[in-house]
């Protein structure tokens, strides 16, 4: 599901790149993009120590196979990378469209802290 959420957007920079043959010069971040850029990381963090909780607790893991999270930092390195994913696919977007990555960011962070909601209510 989290790669769901990230290829399109992926995608959508480089069929653009691809389809006008330029490179596009981004507007530099600002404080609302790091502020964004932080909140994705943090909120992965929140979703991998209530995995991480959920699991020590006798609970399974839905979405994900049990060696990758049963693995601590395989399973850290993966919401990690995921997290860098979501940043890199968000300045894509921005080239062209700085409020559709703006929201991007701010609909995974949103999702992100639901999952984190649902696995500390179950621990």
């Amino acid at each position: 599901m989290r790669i769901a959420t990230a290829l399109p957007a992926l995608l959508a920079g480089f069929i653009s790149l691809s389809a006008t043959g330029q490179q596009l010069k981004p507007e530099s971040p600002t404080r609302l993009d790091y502020a964004l850029y932080a909140g994705v990381f943090a909120s992965r963090l929140g979703d991998w120590y209530t995995t991480e909780r959920v699991l020590d607790h006798g609970g399974h893991e839905l979405l994900l196979p049990n060696g990758l999270v049963r693995n601590k930092p395989g399973f850290l390195a993966f919401e990690a990378g995921f997290g860098f994913l979501d940043v890199y696919s968000s300045r894509l977007v921005a080239k062209r469209h700085p409020r559709l990555a703006r929201t991007m960011l701010a609909v995974h962070i949103g999702t992100n802290v639901a999952v984190a909601g649902h696995n500390a209510a179950n621990f």
